[in-house]
Parts: structure tokens; sequence; C-alpha cells
């Protein structure tokens, strides 16, 4: 499996859009060799600082949870 994590901050207007984020990972994930149904997608959404703490970071939380649990 294969996690594809993503958020749009909202302090960064150089960031590419979340749809674009997801398409760039499933290609990545595709070059390497991942089907569809190997890739994980955790989307935090939209106006989420990167300084923000993992606990306070939902889709981050659960990603690392998965990631623990041998999952990813």
């Amino acid at each position: 499996m294969i996690a594809i994590y993503t958020r749009l901050s909202i302090d960064d207007d150089e960031s590419n859009s979340i749809k674009n984020q997801k398409k760039e990972g499933k290609a990545y994930a595709k070059l390497n060799g991942y089907k569809e149904h190997q890739i994980l997608y955790y989307d935090e959404g939209e106006g989420v600082k990167g300084s923000a703490p993992v606990d306070k970071r939902k889709a981050l939380s659960l990603m690392m949870s998965d990631i623990k649990k041998g999952k990813i």
C-alpha cells in the first residue's frame, strides 16, 4: 500500500490544488507499480497550516496511525 496525503495551506498561494496533488500522487504511485486499489488517500482539506501539530490534523493523524499498524 502507498499513501497520498493532501492539504492546501492557508498561507501558501503557490500550492497546487488538492485535485492536482492527488493526480500527481496517483501518477507517482502508478509509475512505481502500485495499482489503484493499493493507494490510500488522506485528504486534510484546505486551510491547514503545515506547522499545525499532528494531533490537530485529522487526516495526518489517521495516516500516521495506519503506518504504525503496518497498513501502509
